[in-house]
């Protein structure tokens, strides 16, 4: 007899983050995409981790999902995806949510972390996170460190396909590495100050008299209008 033995192949996963945060005068948008090349082997079990306080506020859209794990473990939310066929090439994950505009009006960048499954013999040869920040806000928006805030990087160095409106909008993209943490962005609002309703800036009048004792006027006025509909 001849005795075959059967051994399950690895996985090699090139795994991408890309975390926009869109930033209104009343919420954070966020759009997390989580991007994996696989080769070597085909795999049905990804897993990644994220802060346990976004773990409920992102919505997973996953193509192909069997099932959709999470687990916490203080701070941190590990989230694992089982496919219905196995992932032979790539898989891309996306993840929308909404946060309320904290009071300190700083906003923070949030990155995952790809890992493998304790159970997997796959395993995660590099990975790499980009934080992409828009302000649609009519605030300003801005580092609270420049010192620390990191280096600005091209949208072209993102391989993960984005929507491209927000990559265009975007205020600063940086690369995220957990060895270095990078400056929280302030949006700060300009301070309102009382002006009047409206300003003449220019008045010419010109009144002609005729021979007979008549005579005719005419007023001619120029008029920045700030806040009233309509001048009296």
């Amino acid at each position: 007899p001849i005795a075959l033995t059967l051994r399950q192949a690895e996985s090699s996963l090139a795994a991408a983050s890309v975390t926009i945060s869109t930033v209104t005068d009343t919420a954070v948008e966020l759009t997390l995409g989580l991007n994996w090349k696989i080769s070597g082997a085909a795999t049905r079990t990804l897993a990644f981790q994220i802060p346990t306080a976004l773990a409920e506020v992102y919505d997973f859209q996953v193509p192909g999902l069997r099932r959709l794990q999470k687990s916490t473990e203080g701070d941190v939310t590990t989230v694992t995806i089982n496919l219905q066929q196995p992932a032979s090439e790539s898989l891309f994950v996306l993840g929308l949510g909404t946060l309320p505009l904290p009071e300190s009006r700083e906003i923070l960048p949030q990155q995952p972390e790809f890992i493998v499954p304790a159970d997997s013999s796959d395993r995660v040869s590099s990975q790499s996170h980009f934080w992409v920040i828009v302000n649609q806000s009519p605030g300003l928006l801005q580092p609270v460190d420049a010192a620390t805030d990191g280096d600005q990087v091209q949208p072209d160095e993102i391989r993960t396909n984005m929507p491209e409106e927000l990559l265009e909008q975007a205020v600063a993209i940086r690369r995220l590495k957990s060895s270095q943490p990078l400056s929280p962005w302030q949006l700060s609002f300009p301070e309102r100050q009382q002006v009047a309703p409206a300003i003449v800036a220019l008045a010419a009048h010109t009144t002609v008299i005729a021979e007979d004792g008549s005579w005719r006027s005419r007023h001619r006025l120029q008029i920045r209008n700030e806040s009233r509909q309509f001048l009296p």
